[in-house]
């Protein structure tokens, strides 16, 4: 039998509970965050806070 050794865990990492109740919670809202209009700047921070 050949076992089969999967390598690619950066595909299939399983999320951490923070960052999956962040990702449902953002799931309805949609900017550009490199836009100029208020929704683009808040988009924006929320980025930055998540690389943070």
């Amino acid at each position: 039998m050949n076992k089969r050794i999967y390598l690619d865990y950066n595909a299939t990492t399983p999320l951490s509970e923070e960052v999956r109740q962040f990702s449902i919670a953002e799931l309805g809202s949609y900017a550009n965050g490199s836009s100029l209009h208020e929704d683009g700047r808040v988009a924006a921070k929320k980025i930055t806070g998540a690389r943070e």
